[in-house]
């Protein structure tokens, strides 16, 4: 998340939320990527306006091009 520009806090929340749901267990570039997905309903519920999210939209659609095999390896949730 903080390779495609997406905020300190927000990067934190969203990852002790991916902790929350998925654990500490090992996953794949996909969970990775739903578990990234998940920062926009938080700015979404934290009040974020309009143009925010479309911002924060194209932020996580450039992780898709993120060598996401680089990451599918068992390990802990970094941010």
């Amino acid at each position: 998340m903080k390779k495609a520009g997406i905020g300190v806090g927000l990067t934190a929340k969203t990852a002790e939320l991916f902790k929350a749901g998925h654990g500490f267990g090992g996953c794949n570039g996909y969970e990775v990527y739903c578990g990234i997905c998940e920062c926009i309903f938080l700015a979404q519920s934290e009040g974020a306006g309009v143009r925010a999210l479309t911002d924060l939209e194209e932020k996580v659609s450039r992780c898709l091009a993120f060598p996401f095999k680089e990451y599918d390896i068992p390990g802990e949730v970094r941010y």
